[in-house]
């Protein structure tokens, strides 16, 4: 299944580094990059969305995005599904479904990609699924 390649292109990011605005795994990556990197590690990654304020509640540019990468609105929770989340009331957040209870994403404080459970407190979104 698509949704799994795409769990397993992000897994193969584990541990990258972090940063602010990062497309490039050997530099870093953000949460935008990582979707970005494992989307064109399966083929589907589109022209990356204009930049973005580290602290916004505009997450026009993250919805336009999904559509264009072939995402489509999703129910459930599957390997391979993208979630954006509220990490706090200003701070949108990527992540994509792994297997098991992890998700992969982007962990600032951790400063590097990372697969664990979503913290709680996370409030979804929006939840995609990455169409054949």
């Amino acid at each position: 299944m698509i949704g799994e390649q795409l769990a397993h292109a992000a897994m193969q990011f584990l541990d990258a580094p972090f940063r602010i605005h990062g497309r490039d795994p050997a530099t870093g990556l953000d949460c935008i990059g990582l979707l970005h990197a494992s989307l064109s590690a399966v083929g589907r990654a589109p022209q990356l969305p204009v930049g973005y304020r580290l602290r916004n509640d505009d997450i026009e540019c993250y919805l336009g995005y999904a559509e264009k990468c072939g995402l489509w609105p999703a129910d459930g929770d599957t390997p391979g599904d993208v979630v954006l989340a509220w990490v706090h009331r200003m701070q949108p957040h990527v992540a994509i479904r792994g297997f098991g209870p992890d998700f992969i994403h982007a962990h600032a404080g951790l400063r590097r990609i990372v697969a664990g459970p979503i913290d709680p407190g996370w409030r979804i979104a929006h939840r995609w699924r990455l169409s054949r």
